[in-house]
């Protein structure tokens, strides 16, 4: 009878954990498959509220025991990274803070990384893109085995060759299917990071990271997120030409909402130009861009109830 009491209370205070688990600002599962169809799920996202440590109130659940001795994948924290014996979660929530300067609300969410045991290749990871696609805050979010290859991109020098393989924009992807010797290699650079698994050994894991980076933020995204308009549907504005090389124009046909300001920021989200004009009705102003640094920009009209964005670029 008291090992009955015992469970009760136990299962009473798990279905409470759950009931008082919160839900992130921002989360979404990853799909991992190894090459014999075995799968694995892990959660990843971002919060405001978010410690830099275990965040239970979000479902993080440590887990300290040896992986699976075929295929697992777990997450762990950047705290945790540097232990000797770290610990893992299923799920992971970063911290987020607010990126300054940015033309919309947006946080800017720690990364995450990956760390799989697999004894059968290749390993095959997805998501879902339209949830990158859709927000200028995470689009230029990216997969890399470079865990510190920050600058990581087209135009840049890695810290290891063979991240050049495997930079890819999840904006722009659904899944990958990944190798060795296609960007992905055991340990993470010039480190082997050997863990327990079942049965009373160890051995050494495949490390990805995912960095949730905003738009523009990133090279591995800079040019590949497409350049189509970012905007309500149905706004009576335009940003034109797009590439551009010399003028923008900003035209707008709404005469009933009072425009406040337009503003133009860099890729990395800083102010660049206030733009000056009176608005008198519908009408079309002119910037000139003849000096301004080849890349991305973002043109935001603000208005009393409303924002419009457009990125554009010039060449």
């Amino acid at each position: 009878m008291r090992h009955v009491i015992v469970l009760s209370l136990l299962i009473f205070s798990w279905i409470i954990a759950i009931e008082a688990q919160q839900s992130a600002m921002f989360e979404h599962p990853v799909y991992f498959e190894d090459g014999q169809g075995n799968r694995d799920t892990v959660i990843i996202g971002g919060d405001t509220t978010a410690a830099l440590g275990l965040n239970p109130e979000f479902g993080e659940i440590p887990l300290n025991t040896p992986f699976d001795s075929v295929f697992e994948v777990r997450t762990i924290s950047e705290i945790e990274w540097w232990k000797s014996n770290p610990t893992f979660t299923k799920k992971y929530i970063g911290w987020s803070e607010k990126v300054f300067g940015f033309p919309v609300p947006c946080e800017n969410i720690e990364f995450v990384r990956f760390v799989i045991h697999i004894k059968y290749l290749p390993l095959k990871v997805s998501w879902d893109s339209r949830l990158y696609k859709d927000s200028l805050c995470v689009l230029s979010s990216y997969l890399t085995s470079g865990a510190h290859a920050i600058s990581i991109g087209p135009w840049t020098l890695s810290l290891n060759p063979e991240d050049e393989n495997l930079a890819y924009c999840v904006a722009q992807h659904d899944s990958v299917i990944l190798d060795i010797g296609q960007g992905l290699y055991p340990g993470n650079l010039y480190t082997d990071f050997v863990y327990d698994i079942e049965g009373g050994t160890t051995d050494t894991m495949l490390i990805l990271q995912w960095d949730f980076d905003y738009s523009g933020s990133s090279l591995v995204c800079g040019e590949i997120v497409s350049t189509e308009d970012i905007q309500k549907i149905n706004s009576p504005y335009q940003v034109y030409p797009n590439p551009s090389i010399d003028n923008i124009a900003i035209a707008w046909k709404d005469d009933k909402s009072k425009i406040n300001d337009i503003k133009v920021y860099t890729a990395n989200g800083q102010l660049f130009r206030n733009v000056l004009f009176e608005q008198s009705g519908p009408q079309e102003i002119t910037i000139n861009s003849i000096n301004w640094i080849s890349g991305v920009y973002f043109v935001t009209i603000i208005g009393d109830k409303f924002y419009f964005t457009q990125k554009i670029i010039k060449y």
